[in-house]
């Protein structure tokens, strides 16, 4: 499971959204504003009490993108882990 940092906002926030949606592919925090979620590397800010994730050349909150992206990510995260051994 997500782990949040002590006092750090963004992770609670997220923490929060995994635990609530059951989310269970990985989320790591790599550093400032950056996590990896699934096998991908995506920067995320928290606006406006949102939590956004960086796609392309916008945003999309990170309540939506999860969950639209969780059944890709598992399939990715499990090809890679066959292949891989």
């Amino acid at each position: 499971p997500f782990r949040p940092r002590k006092g750090e906002i963004l992770d609670e926030s997220i923490a929060q959204i995994v635990y609530n949606q059951h989310v269970t592919i990985p989320i790591v925090h790599i550093r400032d504003g950056q996590y990896l979620i699934g096998p991908e590397k995506k920067n995320c800010v928290l606006k406006s009490g949102h939590v956004l994730v960086k796609v392309g050349g916008g945003s999309e909150r990170f309540d939506e993108f999860v969950p639209r992206n969780h059944r890709g990510y598992q399939k990715k995260l499990t090809g890679y882990m066959i292949h891989n051994n």
